[in-house]
């Protein structure tokens, strides 16, 4: 379940296990988009070679860092405001596979995002 409010995800990750067959430039784009509360933020813009085939696993630290908002088509620097505002109400999250513009094959097995909880999980303490 990752829509709704996840301010206890501040801090942590969002983590997804894919894999994708292709060639071609890289897709030069936002590699996950999230929007709440009427704002939208964004987090890299793609163009990191992938090994081709094999799984891996992509971490993206759910703090403002490295997160932007567009002005204008013009990507500034999300403020921990803006930021804390999209994770106080996920109404979508968009995490792009392909990663060049002639995939075969792309594929996201697994989502994860880090939250933390009032209760003792038998993890470390967050």
């Amino acid at each position: 379940e990752f829509l709704g409010s996840k301010l206890t995800a501040y801090g942590g990750n969002l983590t997804t296990i894919q894999r994708g067959v292709g060639s071609g430039e890289p897709v030069q784009d936002s590699e996950v988009i999230m929007t709440g509360n009427g704002l939208t933020v964004h987090y890299g813009l793609g163009g990191g070679p992938r090994s081709a085939g094999s799984e891996e696993k992509n971490k993206v630290l759910l703090k403002e860092d490295g997160w932007f908002v567009l002005d204008s088509g013009v990507p500034v620097p999300a403020t921990k405001e803006e930021f804390l505002k999209v994770l106080s109400n996920i109404e979508v999250i968009h995490v792009r596979a392909s990663d060049s513009k002639d995939m075969e094959q792309a594929m996201i097995r697994k989502a994860m995002m880090d939250i933390s909880v009032p209760q003792n999980t038998g993890g470390p303490p967050a």
